[in-house]
């Protein structure tokens, strides 16, 4: 599996894929190389949709991004770039509909749409967990754009980062 700088998008490396996906979970890379794979069977079944992801963070008590799920992404667009943010926003809108079927959502995020990019219709706070939540890439210009906009906003409730990386894996909050 391809390893890519999550600044550049640039392809730095190659890995097998539980490396990839361990830091995800929680589990240092050294860790899983010393204890082996089967020690985090729960945890990588539960990241690969067999198991609860929800569960598997709470009872392992991550902090940073949770990981919630993930969008195919085609192989002619360039993480960083423009088209994959496009394609990102418009998949998370899509995945998101598709996780809380009935929930109504406000999605803003077409180009040139302006303010928060999701908005959760009051009746569904609990359901999904949050009113609002702004969609950015799991990076660190991702991190101090959502900062700023919501500085900006001044909304009366908090807002759910949402953030996605190169291979399409969505998470809720930042690192």
């Amino acid at each position: 599996m391809p390893e890519y700088d999550l600044e550049s998008g640039r392809v730095v490396g190659e890995r097998p894929r539980w490396q990839a996906i361990a830091p995800y979970l929680g589990i240092p890379v050294a860790t899983a190389t010393v204890l082996g794979l089967e020690a985090f069977a729960p945890a990588i079944a539960a990241w690969l949709g067999l198991g609860s992801a929800p569960e598997v963070g709470a009872a392992a008590g991550l902090a940073g991004p949770r990981f919630i799920g993930s969008f195919p992404v085609p192989q002619d667009i360039k993480f960083g770039t423009t088209t994959f943010g496009d394609y990102a926003y418009g998949a998370i809108a899509d995945f998101l509909r598709d996780l809380y079927t009935e929930a109504k959502f406000v999605f803003r995020v077409g180009r040139g749409q302006t303010g928060v990019d999701v908005e959760v219709e009051q009746r569904w706070i609990d359901a999904v967990g949050f009113r609002y939540g702004e969609i950015k890439p799991l990076t660190a210009s991702g991190r101090s754009s959502f900062n700023r906009r919501v500085q900006n906003w001044e909304l009366a409730e908090p807002v759910q980062p949402i953030t996605y990386d190169p291979a399409g894996n969505v998470f809720l909050g930042f690192h």
